[in-house]
């Protein structure tokens, strides 16, 4: 499921599968073996709270170790520390971005991922609660590696700057009427729309990637005021929460990371 980049691919699909518009289906193969490459950032999100709770069940400090190298592949592919424009497999300038966030076609599903990330990522990071270090000692006593925890926790303070480059990336597209918009990478009223423009559009899809949730069906019409966020669905609920996520993680670090 892993690329060359340490990222997850969107996942294996029965070959030749179709569904008709008169809603017959063709079954294809029946073999579920043709990997779609594309990399979604909510595909990256999902699966560390899965880390979490096995270690919580398990004390396996490899889940943890999993999940830390899963957060340090998303962050390279975001290419940070470099701040430049040139798209990394995840983002660019150090900001995480949905493939679609270029063209401004994210359909509603899209515009949700990079919230479910930083939710996610969130909770992996977050520290214990009081009832869940009691669990711990009640069901299993001998599996909790305080060391190991302490270990995780300083790895987590690690993400806090680049958490806060990607929350500020996201209130830099703000709109005169407090609303976020969809490509963080971007700030609102750019100075220079038609030169992002003409970066995204050479940005090629990784081979053998179907961008199947987000179809190409919204405007992607020329931008007359240099805000490269309205465009497409524009500023939607969707986006509110996702950049809110953002947020969210940028003030549990700041909290707690210090």
């Amino acid at each position: 499921m892993c690329n060359t980049i340490g990222l997850y691919q969107d996942g294996f699909h029965v070959t030749g599968w179709q569904r008709f518009p008169n809603g017959t289906i063709n079954p294809g193969t029946g073999h579920c073996d043709e990997l779609n490459t594309m990399v979604y950032t909510y595909n990256q999100g999902v699966l560390l709270t899965a880390n979490r709770g096995l270690w919580l069940a398990t004390g396996a400090r490899s889940y943890l170790d999993d999940g830390h190298n899963l957060v340090s592949s998303v962050i390279r592919a975001t290419g940070w520390p470099n701040e430049d424009r040139q798209w990394h497999g995840l983002g660019r300038g150090g900001v995480i971005e949905e493939y679609c966030d270029h063209g401004l076609y994210c359909s509603q599903d899209g515009q949700t991922f990079k919230g479910i990330f930083f939710t996610h990522m969130t909770e992996f990071c977050r520290p214990l609660r009081p009832y869940e270090r009691e669990s711990i000692s009640e069901i299993t006593p001998t599996l909790f590696d305080e060391e190991g925890y302490q270990y995780h926790l300083a790895r987590c303070a690690a993400y806090a700057k680049w958490v806060e480059h990607n929350a500020d990336a996201a209130l830099a597209t703000k709109n005169e009427d407090g609303l976020f918009g969809m490509w963080w990478s971007v700030p609102f009223k750019s100075n220079n729309p038609a030169e992002w423009e003409g970066l995204a559009n050479g940005q090629p899809l990784p081979d053998g990637a179907v961008d199947h949730l987000n179809p190409v069906s919204y405007s992607r019409s020329a931008v007359d005021d240099g805000d490269l966020n309205d465009r497409g669905r524009g500023r939607t609920v969707e986006t509110q929460g996702s950049a809110l996520a953002a947020l969210r993680a940028k003030w549990m670090w700041q909290a707690l990371y210090a």
